[in-house]
């Protein structure tokens, strides 16, 4: 039984086209017909453009290398064929012992599929997809292996890209949540500093009220006094409602509202200071 071929040449013949010893043309009707076969997926292989497709022997060396591989990598055939293929691999890649433990996983499962980053001749990363599978003969013997690279950079800058954008959404939300805290706090504190004078204007506003006040002005001017400190007061909690609105701790609920009550007390709150210009005038 033959051994399998895979771009164009058998294992053993791309063993020995690595070894630059001529391959016999061939003979039987048989090998015409493989040689045929082989000759139709060498164009196929070639045709490949977005994917690296080569193979490697059982001691790790490259066999063959398409045009694909050619494009992805920057290496020629003549460059790569009879080249450790962990040359490819990053030096920290290297060290680690990965393009070894690929080609172990790949003879005992028969295959490895896995992700990372490889080196082009220019020295430049690429990230890619890769999958090595195991070539074996018709007794099981080992052959060699077939590599398919897919270049996934882009892939992984976008990836990169949209985790970056939801980091920094989440620092946002952080920051507003934070931001919204802060704001609570200091109306709470602001409030408590403005409502303990305010407590003491209306307190001697009600006092000298109560008391016998017979000029008209300043008996007004007593319950203009009391009445704008009361809304001050009114102030101060609608700040706190605000808070506690934002924060879901309050619910508004709408109610009808005396307009002229309300347009009545803002008349008499401005009435002094107006009648003031108007004698300064």
């Amino acid at each position: 039984m033959a051994a399998p071929a895979v771009g164009g040449l058998s294992l053993s013949d791309q063993a020995r086209t690595s070894d630059r010893r001529p391959v016999p043309p061939p003979q039987t009707p048989q090998e015409i017909r493989q040689h045929e076969s082989a000759a139709t997926l060498q164009a196929l292989l070639q045709g490949v453009r977005d994917y690296a497709i080569y193979t490697i022997n059982a001691e790790g060396r490259i066999t063959s290398w398409h045009r694909g591989a050619e494009l992805l990598k920057g290496y020629t055939a003549e460059d790569a064929v009879g080249m450790p293929f962990a040359n490819l691999f990053t030096p920290e890649d290297r060290a680690a012992g990965q393009p070894e433990m690929e080609l172990r996983v790949a003879a005992e499962l028969g295959e490895y599929k896995g992700e990372g980053q490889r080196v082009r001749k220019d020295g430049g990363h690429i990230d890619v997809a890769v999958v090595l599978t195991a070539l074996r003969g018709p007794y099981g013997e080992l052959l060699g292996f077939l590599k398919l690279t897919q270049n996934i950079t882009a892939r992984r800058a976008a990836e990169r890209a949209r985790d970056e954008a939801l980091r920094a959404s989440q620092h946002a939300r952080a920051d507003a949540e934070r931001a919204s805290q802060l704001k609570g706090e200091f109306l709470a504190t602001l409030s408590h500093e403005l409502r303990t004078p305010l407590s003491a204007i209306l307190g001697w506003a009600q006092v000298l009220e109560r008391g016998s006040v017979d000029d008209p002005t300043l008996r007004r001017g007593l319950e203009a006094i009391s009445r704008n400190a009361r809304l001050q007061v009114q102030l101060i909690e609608d700040l706190l409602d605000m808070t506690r609105i934002e924060s879901g701790q309050l619910r508004l609920e709408r109610q009808p509202v005396e307009l002229d009550a309300i347009a009545t007390a803002a008349i008499e709150s401005a009435l002094p200071a107006a009648v003031a210009i108007a004698s300064n005038s």
